[in-house]
């Protein structure tokens, strides 16, 4: 979960200016906040023969629970007469200490192991989002666009032996990306903000 203190500023012949009677048609964002993540991924594996009896199995569960702090920018291009459409980017970078633990069981026959760690980490998060918004009325903005997002620290990696050397086949990197659709409504005496 997010929570964080947004600016906005209107731009104007390429400068910061105040909207009196009018507003600009461009206007940029900038945010200050925190980030708390709790992340769980669980995998599990079998071993079976050409005859289809298992062989062994196996089950690694992944967690991590962090915060810290987070900050971003937005560009936004307002279309049309009065500005109902408009077209953005963001971008925001969070560093989250915090608690990653690593567990797995394996059987085979009538062996089990089972292995343990844990440890502090701090996990870098970058944040890219792009996409298109129409405002509704005075107070419900409707988006719709592209969000990608990296993980560092928390995904996972295999490793294969070549020699006498373990090598990394994937990245510790956790990646999340995909199309969105966000309705967004404000609550209170006051419209969502088109000028600040």
């Amino acid at each position: 979960s997010d929570q964080e203190y947004p600016k906005r500023l209107p731009v104007r012949k390429g400068s910061p200016s105040s909207c009196v009677h009018c507003c600009p048609p461009w206007d940029w964002a900038w945010s200050l906040g925190a980030r708390v993540a709790d992340y769980e991924r669980v995998h599990n594996n079998s071993v079976v023969n050409a005859a289809g009896a298992l062989l062994s199995s196996a089950q690694v569960s992944r967690q991590f629970s962090g915060a810290g702090p987070r900050v971003g920018f937005e560009g936004r291009r307002y279309l049309g007469e009065l500005g109902q459409w408009s077209l953005y980017g963001t971008s925001h970078m969070s560093l989250l200490p915090g608690d990653y633990e690593v567990t797995s069981t394996r059987s085979a026959g009538i062996t089990t192991t089972n292995h343990s760690q844990n440890f502090i980490r701090t996990a870098p998060v970058a944040e890219i989002e792009v996409g298109l918004s129409r405002q509704i009325g005075c107070r419900t903005l409707l988006t719709a666009g592209y969000q990608f997002q990296a993980w560092w620290d928390i995904g996972s990696f295999d490793t294969i032996l070549i020699g006498d050397c373990e090598c990394l086949t994937s990245s510790n990197v956790l990646s999340l990306d995909g199309l969105f659709v966000r309705l967004e409504h404000t609550f209170g005496p006051h419209c969502r903000p088109r000028c600040p």
